[in-house]
């Protein structure tokens, strides 16, 4: 009988799962977060692989609040630090 051998194991490297920061940049419904993230120099803490989770608010959400607000933020980092990390949970 023929001997045949066996097929040579498929590997590849693992694909590194896209970080916060990666998927929020690359979807246009969070560029209003993205903005705030870069003014409060949060990149960082969300473009790590970090355990955490973000309840990301949407361009609409951002919207409601006024130009003017969003404006005002944009301008207080302090405070929209903390309104940004409210929004993060670890886990």
């Amino acid at each position: 009988a023929p001997v045949t051998a066996a097929p040579a194991p498929v590997t590849s490297a693992p694909v590194a799962a896209p970080s916060i920061l990666d998927i929020v940049v690359n979807s246009p419904d969070f560029s209003i977060l993205v903005t705030a993230v870069q003014a409060t120099n949060l990149t960082a803490a969300l473009s790590g692989n970090n355990s955490i989770t973000l309840f990301a608010p949407t361009n609409a959400a951002f919207s409601a609040l006024g130009n003017d607000t969003i404006a005002s933020l944009l301008n207080d980092t302090a405070t929209l630090t903390q309104i940004l990390l409210y929004h993060v949970v670890g886990g």
